[in-house]
């Protein structure tokens, strides 16, 4: 009985917790389905990093989570924009979205090799 009022719990504080990026979801952008991984990744790696993680190594994939999150923001959110709205000529432009692109390219490999290891 104790089990299931503390899963029950668990079970709504999650409902809570998922709330806000719901109300705030749209379907039309693949960038609202990755801030919502985002979300995910951000509440594993808050699990990992707590006293109720049973790995030895949950702290190290915590940090590979956190780094990924911050490579996604980099990427993601505004600063190559920036950076590019400053360039003016054609051939910077370019330089630009290839360097965009290649992060882009880096920051998916990362998550590639890593995904599988990120669990408790």
């Amino acid at each position: 009985m104790i089990y299931w009022i503390k899963r029950k719990y668990k079970q709504v504080s999650t409902i809570i917790w998922w709330i806000p990026k719901i109300w705030n979801n749209f379907d039309f952008d693949y960038s609202y389905s990755t801030m919502m991984m985002i979300h995910q990744l951000e509440r594993q790696a808050n699990f990992l990093e707590s006293e109720n993680a049973n790995t030895n190594d949950a702290k190290f994939h915590a940090s590979k989570i956190r780094t990924f999150i911050k490579l996604y923001h980099k990427v993601y959110n505004d600063e190559y924009f920036d950076y590019y709205h400053k360039l003016g000529e054609r051939e910077l432009r370019e330089n630009y979205t290839n360097q965009l692109n290649k992060a882009h390219r880096i920051l998916w490999a990362f998550f590639e090799h890593n995904i599988q290891g990120w669990w408790d």
